[in-house]
């Protein structure tokens, strides 16, 4: 059996280094090379792929966030682990360390040494079951799903833009801890007919009696329904918004799964990449997609019991239930209906708001006797407060502040403050309306009355 490669820019993923596990470590254009055994071993002084969460955590790693050891480089780092193989055998023989400082300093960041090995430590036993050859078997998913009577879905998709995305694939968990991908849309790979699966699953989004949630739902409703699934009715729970009204900080997927499942998971560059070499999800190998897929409608899952519980504590559950999702449906609709917009007018706009600007800008100019960078923070302040000697606002890194509450408590006293103020304002209705509304225009359209003209929902919040 030939071993199975994992494709990443991430060394943490040495520690899956195995007989049967080789990893294809790439850092740029034609800078690839595959990490087996014997290539781990040279490159970390005989360290072995299950000591790296061990070294990781005593060195540290900057990228992660993690601090490691006060004191603790890496060669120290293989000395240790040579002789004494793991934390444990360390703090075991904590005395024999002859070197003060590491003594001490081991001595003193015990407990957040084995902290920190434990975050770097890939949970090779995440209870998210993958089986890719029995996930074509598509009827078998479904009657799961109905025996277990709740799922959580989530869609991925070629853009985060759901009015314009091709459906690359639906994942579904249920409560028991298995999840499924389901690919139809990818450039490449064994995958089903993409209406074969939206005729066996359309059922499942309606029918009464299912437990259904998502994690921000509006773009998975508006993705799904470019596809005839309406989105009335489809979900009873939606993750980003429960953390929304228990006041999370962070709402994305990845950040609360991390807060409240303690529970790393991949991020989406890791699979598509970052840049002018991005790829989008329907370009991704399946075997590389469908993991990370499944692991986004588990985690979905997980965080829907542990957030339905401080919901109902405080009293809010009907918030989410008689407000916050059937709003949902009517957003996706108001989405996909968009809005008119004649683009040529405001094109036309926007070349006599520039106009306005270069003329404002020229009388400026002349007022003062040279030329000045308006929108530079640093040149405006020595403008203002050095040159024309104008009362001092608040003090900044780059001089004076010249924002907006700044300039309106200038107003007045000199012509120019009143053009620069004149100039943002145009320079504002320029670009935000004039120049980003057409930006807007879905360009799927087809101008009749039953399209929309523009949509852009966000997705941002979901990552």
């Amino acid at each position: 059996m030939e071993p199975f490669i994992v494709p990443s820019g991430d060394r943490d993923t040495f520690q899956l280094v195995s007989p049967k596990v080789r990893v294809d470590l790439a850092r740029g254009e034609g800078d690839r090379r595959i990490v087996d055994e014997a290539e781990l071993l040279e490159r970390y002084g005989g360290l072995t792929a299950a000591q790296q969460p061990d070294s990781k955590a005593l060195v540290g790693d900057k990228s992660d966030n993690i601090p490691g050891v006060p004191g603790v480089g890496e060669k120290t780092a293989i000395t240790l682990l040579s002789n004494y193989d793991r934390l444990e055998g360390i703090y075991e023989h904590i005395d024999d360390i002859s070197q003060k400082r590491v003594h001490n300093n081991l001595s003193e960041n015990r407990e957040a040494a084995f902290e920190y090995r434990f975050l770097t430590t890939i949970d090779r036993a995440a209870p998210v079951e993958l089986d890719l050859e029995g996930s074509s078997e598509l009827d078998a998913l479904i009657d799961e799903i109905r025996v277990a009577g709740a799922f959580a879905f989530d869609t991925e998709s070629s853009s985060t833009d759901p009015m314009n995305a091709d459906l690359a694939g639906l994942s579904f968990a249920v409560p028991s801890g298995v999840a499924w991908y389901v690919p139809v849309g990818h450039a490449s790979g064994d995958q089903l007919p993409m209406e074969e699966v939206l005729v066996a699953v359309r059922p499942l989004f309606v029918e009464d009696g299912l437990q259904r949630c998502a994690h921000n739902a509006n773009y998975d409703l508006t993705l799904l329904s470019n596809y005839g699934i309406e989105p009335y009715g489809v979900v009873d729970h939606d993750t980003m918004i429960a953390a929304h009204l228990l006041a999370k900080n962070r709402l994305g997927l990845k950040p609360l799964a991390l807060e409240i499942l303690g529970r790393e998971m991949t991020n989406i560059t890791e699979i598509i990449g970052k840049g002018a070499r991005q790829k989008t999800f329907n370009e991704v190998d399946i075997t590389v997609g469908a993991p990370y897929a499944a692991a986004d409608a588990d985690c979905t899952l997980r965080l829907r019991q542990h957030l339905e519980p401080p919901l109902e504590s405080l009293g809010i559950q009907g918030l989410m239930s008689e407000v916050e999702l059937p709003i949902v449906p009517v957003l996706v609709d108001m989405q996909r209906a968009g809005v008119k917009l004649d683009a040529g007018i405001l094109h036309e706009m926007s070349r006599d708001l520039n106009e306005q600007m270069e003329q404002l800008q020229t009388s400026l100019f002349q007022d003062i006797g040279h030329a000045v960078n308006i929108n530079s923070p640093k040149q405006l302040s020595d403008l203002l407060f050095s040159e024309l000697g104008l009362p001092k606002t608040r003090r900044t890194k780059l001089g004076y502040s010249t924002d907006a509450n700044a300039l309106e408590s200038l107003k007045g006293m000199h012509p120019v403050v009143d053009r620069i103020l004149e100039y943002r304002q145009v320079s504002k209705l320029k670009s935000t309306y004039a120049d980003a509304l057409p930006e807007m225009v879905n360009p799927r359209a087809d101008g009749s009355d039953s399209q929309p003209h523009i949509i852009r929902p966000d997705r941002r919040l979901a990552e």
